[in-house]
């Protein structure tokens, strides 16, 4: 793409991706066919790389289209090559891997780009997705069944690097697994309460669900849940459900569901 109305065209369309999935998933999907659209008729450029990979994380989150999403993704991450490292390779590597990869590979497999995938992110100035990259590679580390101690000590030693990112919401996501953590360990007062050394979901519930943050909103009901029924609880699990169900677009695509 060597037209600059064009190029300056795709970069806005970008740019406005995030606001776009925060807002409506019908305004996140409309925008990645126009992306698409736009670099089908006018060539690719390196901001391409974000258009691939969001397209392939929509079609398969929102439209159970696997092959297309994994192939998209990987398209993504071939054109990232092409140009020898670049600043949206982060972006790329995040989407791929918490949204993309576990549909067609074991879930570990998305843990092995870690750390260079975050180090990439803070080399290019883009710290909300190394951020979101050190968040998925714990969350996923978790569902994975990775030892716990493990998890925890890994976590303790990329703190600094998270917190460097200053990202809200996946700062909040690996305190709440690393307070789960706790709980499982029975290391806490209450093992069915989210409240403790690292996170207090009586604060944080309804700061986030006035934030409209619903990713951390599922997140703690989902972790109740699983604590509830762990320590003999079912009931209470149960009572989990119609939360979850009402936050259960905001985390289409990642292992949760």
């Amino acid at each position: 793409m060597k037209d600059r109305q064009s190029l300056t065209a795709l970069r806005i369309m970008n740019s406005t991706s995030i606001a776009s999935a925060q807002a409506s998933h019908n305004h996140c999907v409309l925008l990645a066919f126009n992306v698409l659209i736009h670099t089908l008729k006018h060539g690719t450029a390196e901001e391409a790389i974000c258009s691939y990979a969001g397209y392939g994380s929509m079609i398969y989150a929102m439209f159970n289209r696997a092959e297309e999403g994994y192939q998209y993704g990987k398209l993504a991450l071939r054109l990232s090559d092409q140009f020898g490292g670049s600043k949206f390779e982060c972006f790329a590597r995040f989407v791929f891997n918490i949204i993309i990869r576990h549909a067609r590979e074991p879930l570990r497999n998305t843990l092995l780009d870690f750390p260079g995938s975050y180090q990439k992110g803070f080399a290019a100035g883009d710290l909300i997705n190394a951020g979101g990259s050190i968040m998925q590679y714990f969350l996923y580390s978790y569902f994975a069944g990775r030892e716990l101690p493990v998890i925890e000590q890994e976590m303790q030693q990329h703190w600094h690097a998270l917190l460097k990112s200053g990202h809200t919401m996946s700062i909040r996501m690996c305190e709440l697994c690393r307070q789960t953590i706790l709980n499982f360990k029975e290391d806490a007062g209450d093992p069915c309460r989210l409240a403790g050394q690292y996170f207090d979901e009586d604060a944080l519930l309804p700061e986030s669900i006035k934030s409209n943050d619903g990713i951390v909103v599922f997140s703690i009901y989902f972790h109740r849940m699983l604590q509830f029924f762990y320590f003999g609880q079912p009931e209470a699990a149960l009572d989990a459900l119609p939360h979850l169900e009402a936050y259960l677009n905001c985390v289409l695509g990642i292992y949760y569901i």
